[in-house]
């Protein structure tokens, strides 16, 4: 059951028992009535203390039930009391509730409404809280003094001399209404609660009624007891009822909204409720004393001076409030021209996307150092495939991508350089001091390492990695240009060497780079097939080492510049579109030694063969593939195709044709450098692959200290051996990974470890030849 319906239903039985209260003072005897009486206020007492006890401890007015709770109990004793003597005299007379019961009400009563007007009064102007008191203070004194009093100074010494108690009561009792009063006319902003408002009207009634009674009492009037009891236990019922309206509102109970004595809106008509009450008291012959017009005059003079001086006071508040309101506006205008100053400062200073700085004033900066002749080193960095993400997955994604590689290039720099986005996915840091080649490798290595914990965006999982080319300041450099041209030299030799790799500039390295050029016009030559040759590694099937096939890798030995390394000249080939050309003479050399092996040495090797994505896309390539077969005899069923991971993220239905077009004529498909690129597992169930060759990023990282790598791995293997897909682990090189390998799963292996690429003979000599056994292939 809510609390709003209990409330409700806790109301109506107090009504209700109040009612019949009410009709038994005036059909039953008085010692039923009073049970009845003490019957209602103890339940408005515990009915108030529910209330304190409901409220949470951080509604300080709470505190404010426990003292009304007390007031009733204290009224209920009195009822008490009061019953006895009735029941001990067995008649009516003389069974007034005692006066200290007056007086102990009436100080907690004052104290409820000292915690309440504390608590819910947030703002206050002392100079018109003391207008509101003098005004109502004088206004209550004329009061007393025309309708209490009756114009007449020996009542008062007659009421001083007498019980001290109805004094302390009479006063407390002037406390509380004047306090009500106060309330009520200082409450300019804010909205008062209907239950504190039904409360302390209750209170109110209460110090009038005991005001009444000592009045009767001075004058000796006859008092009527039992109709002045009802009344009593009529304001303790208002202030139950007051109570649990609190606990009513929806939802839990929330502190109530603060009032404040600020503000234009003034309740002073309501201080007319001072001679419009002595003139109706008058005209009901309440009181015998003459009321001439000058009683009202003053009266009225004095609520006029209250609005006057208050209207003033509120205007005053309000002119300082508009003032103090135009200098934080104004303030606030100037913070605003600031920050927006310092924003378009930063604007162009910075990378709107990472918040790093741009391109600009990182060259400004490194100007800046080199007209100080300051030594500096300098990093630039490349994130490795993030054309591949961004064509891929589009630039929302490659967005996220470059952020979080900020992220963690901020996080590796910690301070130590100037960290500046130079374009797409180019990268520097400038370090205004004198690093050796040392300090250089450290930070190139301590940057590769934060890039091996993968990044997951969405449902996609990112191997990041970077290429980095470093410069060291070992002489006066011209301009800040040579000085970028020779870390973008290192970057580009890092690049030629694969994915995540660091390259400190080397003068006579970058001599040789500088000529790119020229190597792409040695390619272009007539009759540069001459000079390539196949080299050939081994692949062993797991876990017994048996010789199960081998990969063709292309060498260049130029009689001009001796041995060039492929991870330079593939790049320019496939940049320059001769690579074309140069696949088809490795296809069709691989494909002679193929067939050379069956015949020669009867051995069912498979021999694989890396194809570009330019030749795949090339729309003969499969006629191309189907003239050499028929020129060369080889056995399609002894050859297997190797593509990059990325062709499978691009053109899926044109390559699903290809590859299927492949496996028709009896070629196998292996994924080659499979975990380098941006492919996921689910690639593997939408293209007719009969292997996947796990890159060696991917085997180095099962002996990291960081689990992830073996979980990575064996998360691989677990989906290829589902799906029927031969595994094979590239760049092995120590015993430790293989012996990982084989606890996990894997099918083959190939690197180091088992033997390096060696040329045609030497291939035959030492696996071959030296491994006479019959092998059978598994895939």
């Amino acid at each position: 059951m809510g609390l709003k319906r209990v409330c409700i239903r806790m109301t109506v039985v107090l009504l209700v028992l109040f009612c019949l209260y009410g009709l038994s003072a005036l059909f039953l005897p008085e010692p039923l009535t009073e049970s009845l009486a003490v019957l209602a206020l103890l339940l408005a007492s515990a009915y108030l203390f529910q209330v304190y006890r409901i409220l949470p401890e951080a509604i300080d007015t709470r505190y404010s039930y426990i003292l009304l709770a007390a007031s009733c109990l204290i009224w209920a004793g009195g009822q008490v009391q009061s019953l006895l003597i009735v029941l001990q005299k067995g008649h009516q007379a003389h069974t007034a509730i005692p006066e200290y019961t007056f007086l102990l009400v009436n100080m907690l009563l004052a104290g409820a409404f000292v915690v309440v007007w504390h608590s819910l009064f947030t703002r206050r102007n002392f100079v018109q809280l003391l207008v509101d008191n003098l005004t109502i203070l004088i206004l209550s004194l004329l009061f007393l003094w025309q309708i209490f009093f009756r114009k007449d100074a020996s009542s008062i010494a007659r009421l001083a001399a007498g019980n001290t108690t109805d004094l302390m009561t009479l006063i407390l009792d002037l406390l509380v209404c004047m306090g009500v009063f106060q309330w009520i006319v200082s409450v300019r902003s804010g909205q008062m609660a209907p239950s504190i408002l039904l409360l302390t009207v209750s209170a109110n009634g209460f110090a009038l009624l005991s005001i009444l009674q000592l009045y009767m009492k001075l004058w000796n009037y006859p008092l009527p007891t039992s109709l002045l009891d009802v009344l009593s236990v009529a304001t303790f019922t208002g202030m139950a009822i007051g109570g649990l309206g609190r606990l009513c509102a929806s939802g839990a109970p929330q502190p109530l909204a603060k009032i404040s004595n600020v503000g234009l809106r003034g309740r002073w008509p309501v201080l007319l409720i001072f001679p419009a009450s002595i003139f109706m008291l008058f005209l009901l012959n309440f009181t015998p004393t003459t009321q001439t017009p000058l009683d009202y005059s003053w009266s009225l003079l004095l609520i006029f001076l209250h609005w006057l001086i208050s209207r003033y006071i509120q205007l005053s508040i309000e002119n300082e409030r508009l003032l103090a309101l135009e200098k934080q506006n104004t303030a606030t205008l100037e913070q605003r021209v600031a920050e927006q100053v310092k924003a378009l400062t930063r604007l162009t200073q910075e990378d709107s996307l990472t918040s790093l700085w741009n391109r600009h004033s990182f060259i400004q900066a490194l100007e800046q150092a080199m007209d100080e002749e300051e030594p500096l080193s300098l990093l630039l960095v490349d994130v490795d495939r993030f054309k591949i993400i961004n064509s891929s997955y589009g630039p929302v994604a490659g967005d996220e991508v470059l952020r979080e590689v900020a992220r963690r290039l901020k996080e590796w720099n910690a301070g130590r350089g100037l960290l500046a986005r130079m374009g797409a996915d180019d990268f520097a840091v400038l370090y205004r001091e004198p690093l050796s080649s040392a300090q250089l490798t450290n930070l190139c290595s301590e940057l590769m390492a934060r890039f091996q914990t993968p990044y997951k965006l969405g449902n996609n999982q990112f191997e990041l990695s970077v290429s980095i080319g470093a410069f060291e300041q070992t002489e006066p450099t011209h301009s800040s240009g040579q000085l970028l041209q020779s870390a973008e030299s290192a970057l580009q030799q890092a690049r030629s060497q694969g994915y995540g790799r660091f390259q400190i500039f080397d003068p006579l390295t970058n001599r040789d780079l500088t000529n790119g050029s020229r190597i792409e016009l040695m390619l272009s030559k007539p009759g540069v097939e001459a000079e390539f040759q196949l080299y050939y590694q081994p692949q062993f099937a797991l876990p017994g080492l048996e010789l199960v096939g081998a990969e063709s890798l292309l060498r260049w030995r130029s009689a001009e510049h001796g041995f060039i390394a492929p991870g330079y000249f593939i790049p320019l080939a496939e940049k320059s579109g001769m690579i074309v050309q140069i696949g088809t003479w490795v296809l069709r050399e691989a494909f002679l030694q193929s067939v050379e092996w069956r015949h020669t040495h009867l051995k069912p090797l498979k021999l694989g063969v890396n194809v570009s994505p330019l030749q795949l896309d090339q729309p003969g390539f499969l006629d191309t593939v189907r003239t050499l077969l028929a020129e060369t005899g080889a056995d399609p069923a002894a050859l297997d195709i190797e593509i990059t991971e990325t062709v499978m993220i691009r053109n899926t239905g044109e390559m699903q044709a290809v590859f299927s077009a492949l496996r028709g004529m009896g070629f196998s498909i292996s994924v080659d450098d499979f975990g380098s690129g941006y492919a996921s597992l689910g690639y593997l169930s939408k293209f007719p692959f009969d292997r996947i060759k796990l890159d060696k990023s991917l085997i180095d990282s099962l002996l990291s200290p960081v689990a992830s790598g073996a979980l990575v791995v064996k998360s691989i293997l677990d989906m290829s051996k589902t799906l029927g897909i031969c595994t094979i682990a590239e760049g092995v090189e120590k015993q430790e990974q293989m012996d990982l390998l084989v606890s996990m799963g894997c099918n083959q292996l190939q690197g180091y470890l088992a033997g390096r690429p060696v040329p045609a003979g030497e291939f035959r000599r030492l696996f071959i030849q030296g491994r006479p056994q019959p092998v059978k292939i598994p895939y």
